[in-house]
């Protein structure tokens, strides 16, 4: 499925891994007093609710046309439906006319297996110019078996399918090969408007399962999607062992979704190539809403190895003028490594045991704001939050968003080229991270002194006896700043817990790519500080 949060929490975890590697690098020295520590409040669930049937019949209605006889008889028999057994497909009964037809009893056979349809209905067939194409088809009473697969479909639906993906989807009930040799030229464009599934059950070798529904619909004057996904549960047996891993889903829903920044994606994959990075650019917008909501629910994963259980995870966003505000929850997340899962997880579960930790569970929180007219984008509120663990609160804001957008329209050679000229037009606002101890030092220093077969305290004077010659091995001033503040701050951190404190306050925005060059920088320029709060 595509990408529907705005903005993700792994981000922020890679920002806690990297503050964790970098205050390793800093020395000691007075306790630097600025940059207070950010409290971010934690959101309570938005209590979304998923999309109902209703809400997708726009999204498959058929427009009414006056098709004559001769046309709708010339476009069956260019899509291969006008005679019965004609091109492999049978039906036992063709009734209808002037573009409207209903199939009783079709279905194919070959080498690789069969198909079979109880009923199909299709709706606007027609010549568009010199192509055959139609409306809608609805199918029910849908089986397919090829080998070791059997797919049962209780009914389907395909709304607003481009011409050439109407005589694909004969095409492929025609013939039931696994690699179908479609006959289509290289300009040929693939698509459709609405897609719904209703009690799909797959028995495979390697995968079995249910699907209760899917429905996908994109509005043909907005390119804005919808999406509903309810109860899936499918089973995964591996090769050679009684083991099972299960997935099962209670739903996934997005309203209003923004499609204009797949789409290019989506056209190129089914042509067999991929988009160049200048088109995805150009048609990436930041500050356009990228959905009206969006949701996970019920997500869990089992298996040998590790089970996974996600409650929730859910995202609104709300446009005034130009700005435009995105709240997101994720709530508690549980990750459970198993004691005998195989040796490759093996060494993460004892890990995870000898912190003391039988499971871990995360949970988050955001809010973004998009500023269309200033061109910002500020992320304030955030949390990470690992149970027992740690709490990371964080802000940070950018500017300069418009020129992802800018730099796909511009002329360059490469991508190496497009991805610099982003990185001179986008610019870094300012950042405040909080990291709080909730048992993670301790537990960490226990492990730490265990695995090197020692104490505690010898382990806190060897990080104190690196984070004081760190400053030696700086290159400027700048450097010698941030090992100062950040390992007196971290070791402080150490040996009290409490909250350790990060920012970045520039004096103006500061252009990413002037960060990719720190000998050049000053303190000023970039606003470092450090401090601890017990």
């Amino acid at each position: 499925m595509p990408k529907i949060f705005h903005s993700n929490l792994l981000l922020t975890s890679a920002s806690a891994l990297i503050l964790s590697v970098t205050v390793v690098m800093g020395g000691c020295s007075k306790k630097d007093k600025g940059g207070a520590p950010v409290i971010s409040a934690e959101k309570a669930p938005l209590g979304l609710s998923g999309l109902s049937n209703q809400d997708f019949a726009k999204h498959f209605a058929v427009p009414k046309r006056d098709i004559d006889g001769a046309q709708s008889d010339k476009a069956l028999a260019a899509l291969g439906l006008s005679e019965s057994g004609q091109n492999g497909l049978t039906w036992d009964s063709q009734s209808g006319g002037n573009g409207s037809y209903v199939f009783k009893n079709m279905s194919s056979k070959s080498d690789d297996g069969t198909m079979a349809i109880g009923q199909a209905k299709i709706f606007g067939v027609r010549m568009d110019g010199d192509t055959a194409t139609f409306d809608r088809a609805d199918f029910s009473g849908l089986k397919l078996t090829a080998e070791d697969v059997v797919l049962n479909v209780e009914a389907m639906s395909l709304a607003r399918p481009t011409a050439d993906t109407a005589k694909a989807i004969v095409q492929s009930l025609e013939n039931l090969t696994e690699d179908i040799d479609l006959d289509f030229d290289d300009n040929a464009k693939f698509g459709f408007g609405a897609l719904s599934m209703k009690g799909l059950n797959v028995q495979a070798d390697e995968v079995s399962g249910t699907i209760d529904q899917l429905a996908w619909g994109v509005d043909k004057e907005t390119s804005l999607a919808d999406l509903k996904l309810e109860a899936l549960d499918f089973t995964m047996p591996q090769k050679g062992s009684d083991v099972r891993s299960l997935l099962t889903l209670k739903s996934v829903s997005a309203k209003n979704f923004n499609t204009d920044q797949i789409k290019d994606g989506f056209a190129a994959g089914a042509s067999g190539g991929a988009p160049k990075f200048s088109t995805l650019m150009s048609s990436f917008n930041a500050y356009k809403k990228p959905y009206d909501s969006a949701s996970i629910e019920g997500l869990a994963f089992d298996s040998n190895a590790i089970s996974v259980d996600m409650p929730k995870m859910e995202a609104e966003a709300k446009t005034k003028g130009d700005v435009t505000t995105i709240n997101q929850v994720t709530e508690a997340i549980n990750i459970t490594m198993k004691k005998d899962g195989p040796r490759e997880f093996r060494q993460m579960y004892d890990t995870l045991q000898q912190l003391g930790f039988d499971a871990i569970t995360f949970k988050g929180s955001q809010t973004t704001v998009l500023d269309k007219g200033k061109d910002t984008m500020e992320v304030k509120d955030g949390i990470f939050d690992m149970k027992d663990g740690f709490r990371l609160n964080y802000t940070y804001g950018a500017s300069g968003l418009s020129a992802l957008a800018q730099s796909g329209e511009a002329s360059h050679s490469d991508q190496a080229a497009q991805l610099q000229n982003m990185l001179e037009n986008m610019k870094i606002n300012g950042m405040t991270l909080s990291l709080e101890d909730k048992s993670i030092v301790e537990r960490g220093l226990k492990l730490a002194a265990q695995m090197r077969g020692g104490e505690v305290k010898q382990v806190k004077r060897e990080m104190r006896a690196a984070v004081t010659f760190a400053p030696l091995a700086a290159r400027n001033d700048l450097e010698k700043d941030i090992a100062s503040q950040l390992g007196s701050s971290f070791m402080d951190f150490i040996d009290e817990g409490g909250t350790l404190t990060v920012k970045l306050a520039p004096n103006t925005p500061i252009n990413l790519s002037k960060i990719q060059d720190i000998q050049n920088l000053t303190s000023d320029d970039l606003g470092f500080s450090a401090r601890h709060d017990k």
